[in-house]
């Protein structure tokens, strides 16, 4: 989990350099929003093939046994 917060902090930092750079490059705002909108499409693409089927889990059923068996009651 901490590295996908590091990852997301990372892209929060990094989007208003490269927007900066392509505005002083081009004088205008649609390479940056030209580059936001094919990041949004390549991440709605690899969310779709990599997450796949979202469906609800059944816990009961995949309880692990016990690590260690029962002991034997003190008497």
């Amino acid at each position: 989990m901490g590295i996908q917060n590091c990852l997301g902090n990372v892209a929060g930092i990094a989007a208003p350099v490269v927007t900066g750079i392509v505005v002083d490059r081009t004088g205008t705002f649609s390479g940056g929003f030209l580059i936001a909108a094919a990041l949004a499409l390549i991440g709605m693409a690899a969310y779709g093939l990599i997450v796949g089927r979202i469906e609800p889990i059944d816990w009961r059923a995949s309880a692990a046994p016990p690590l260690l068996p029962a002991l034997p009651p003190q008497g």
